[in-house]
Parts: structure tokens; C-alpha cells; sequence
């Protein structure tokens, strides 16, 4: 996420078989309650998040020549400038491989739970071979029956992209279920976890309008507590991979982002 004032956020993703890209949305939505196995039934009503007044089409059109040079690329770009309600919509509703990217949505709902009370940042977590992964990240090559505190363990998945770290944080949660209800709480609609990390089948999905919709909502207020939001932000703003998004963002500006890459696909958010 690039910071160009108060909390007036730029977020650009970028996936290889596919491409994202996002800016924020105002979103609201209508919670009631009937009983299902998870104990609510949510409906969410979401109105017009964006205040879409004109497309960029010349843009547009140079994004679709760009991709067409690579015929093996799928494009999914969502952008809106809030100031004047200009945008460009390219697929964005479409379902993407997530990758790492997953994490970012996992991360808002680890923050619910502590913002609830029911998990702590100083709960410690512990290394086992039910969350044990490959891919990114160290906390692999820790020994069985390592203790990690829920804040380092969260710090990692999103700093270093740990994967490891990743499956502490599901399981701490309450598993992939409460996260995908969660999601589908929050009118994700693309959004999903199929399976721990690593995803190295890229069955985990999102979208570049879910991901937006997320952002537009945290950054509203939404969803997490202020501190919450600072804490996600500091860690955002700490990614180690700089060779996306910080290679082509003015220097001046400030950036929060998550990257994620299997295979094929490679992204920054």
C-alpha cells in the first residue's frame, strides 16, 4: 500500500498469469443473526463501494496492449482514484491464485480475535508437525516443540512470508472454516482457503475487487480496532521482498505491501 496522506491508500498487486490492481473502497455492511453450525447466519449488503464516475479508457487500452504481449498473462486490475471517481476494471471480480497474498486477510482475522479478547499477542504458539510446511520463511528449520509468540509469529507471516508461521496463525484462529466464514462475514466473495500453506497448487483464491473491498474497509475504520490497524501497518510497512512494488513507486512516498508468488504467479499488494 503506498501512503500518499492521512490514510489515503494506494494499493497496486501484480500477479505473472495474473495482474491486480487495487485502490481502496468506502464499504457497509447489514449483519443479522439465525443459527448455523458456525452459530450466525450474516447477510452482507454492500453498496456501491466505489463512486465510479468515468474510465480510464486510454489507460485501459494500454494495459490491454501490454498484456497482449505476453498471451499467456491474465490481467484482473481494479483502480479507483477517490478525488474524482476515475477507474479502470479488468477482470477484477475475477478468482485469482492468492499465494501469499492470502495472508494479509488471514492477518485481519487473527486481529478480530485479539481485538475480541480471545487470543492474545503474547500467547506463545508452538512449532508441530501438524503446521510443519516447505516455502518461505525459518520457522521451519526450528526444532519441534518451539515456542513462538503469537505477535513474532504474525510478524513473520507477513515480514518474511512465513508459511510455517502462516499454519500457526490458521490454527490458532480456529482452522480454515472460522477463517472462511470470517471472510465470506466480511462480503469477500472470491476470497477462500482450500488448504494450509504452502498452497504450492495455488488452490487458495482471491480477487482484485476482494482485496480492495478489504483494504477500503480497514482503512474506513472497519473490521479491526486502531491499534490493530498500527500494528498491521508497521509490520506491512517492514515486507523484506523489495523488488516489486518498491522498484517502481516514487521513493518519497511510503509503502505497506504484501508479496506472494508461486510458480508462474507472482504478486505484491
Amino acid at each position: 500500500m503506498l501512503k500518499k496522506s492521512k490514510f489515503n491508500l494506494f494499493v497496486v498487486s501484480f500477479l505473472a498469469a495474473s495482474c491486480l490492481i487495487l485502490y481502496q473502497s468506502k464499504f457497509a455492511a447489514l449483519e443479522f443473526s439465525n443459527s448455523n453450525k458456525m452459530g450466525k447466519v450474516y447477510a452482507v449488503t454492500i453498496h456501491n463501494p466505489f463512486n465510479e464516475s468515468y474510465e480510464l479508457t486510454n489507460l485501459k487500452n494500454e494495459l490491454n496492449n501490454l498484456a497482449s504481449t505476453k498471451p499467456k498473462l491474465k490481467v484482473g486490475l481494479f483502480y479507483i482514484n477517490p478525488n474524482d471517481g476515475s477507474y479502470i476494471n479488468l477482470n477484477a471480480k475475477d478468482s485469482f491464485c492468492a499465494a501469499s497474498l492470502i495472508k494479509l486477510p488471514i492477518l485481519v482475522s487473527l486481529m478480530q480475535c485479539i481485538d475480541k479478547g480471545s487470543l492474545k499477542l503474547n500467547t506463545p504458539l508452538e512449532i508441530n508437525s501438524s503446521v510443519l510446511t516447505g516455502g518461505s520463511g525459518y520457522l521451519q528449520w526450528q526444532p519441534l516443540g518451539t515456542k513462538v509468540s503469537l505477535e513474532d509469529t504474525a510478524r513473520l507471516m507477513i515480514t518474511h512470508s512465513d508459511n510455517t508461521a502462516t499454519n500457526m496463525i490458521i490454527k490458532a484462529i480456529g482452522g480454515k472454516e472460522k477463517i472462511n466464514f470470517d471472510f465470506k462475514v466480511w462480503g469477500l466473495q472470491r476470497t477462500h482457503i482450500a488448504n494450509m500453506l504452502g498452497d504450492f497448487e495455488g488452490t487458495n483464491k482471491t480477487s482484485p475487487y476482494d482485496l480492495a473491498y478489504l483494504l477500503g474497509r480497514i482503512d474506513k475504520g472497519e473490521l479491526v480496532s486502531p491499534r490493530s490497524k498500527k500494528l498491521m501497518l508497521t509490520w506491512l510497512k517492514q515486507t523484506r521482498v523489495r523488488t516489486l512494488l518498491p522498484n517502481v513507486i516514487d521513493p518519497s512516498h511510503k509503502i505497506y505491501h504484501k508479496t506472494g508468488d508461486i510458480k508462474a504467479m507472482v504478486g505484491d499488494l
